[in-house]
């Protein structure tokens, strides 16, 4: 990192139904159970270039040009994405 990256940090809550997280371009996703919350941290290296989010039916699709995101829960401890 060179000083001027930033970071968009998202509080992420599913409902009645799992939720599933996708992200791109790592082809990698976590299903988040009902009814928990994570906190995804997606780089933002371009300003020109901001992550995007996209809404699925079962899920939402994130996309940034930076490093895979990280994902913790509200306790602190980070999840593994695969």
């Amino acid at each position: 990192m060179t000083g001027n990256e930033q970071k968009v940090r998202l509080l992420v809550h599913s409902q009645e139904q799992p939720l599933t997280l996708i992200f791109e371009f790592w082809a990698t996703e976590y299903v988040l159970d009902p009814h928990k919350s994570v906190v995804v941290e997606l780089d933002n290296p371009d300003p020109h270039h901001p992550p995007e989010i996209g809404h699925l039916s079962d899920g939402i699709c994130f996309w940034s040009s930076g490093d895979h995101p990280s994902v913790w829960t509200l306790q602190g401890e980070s999840i593994e994405i695969f």
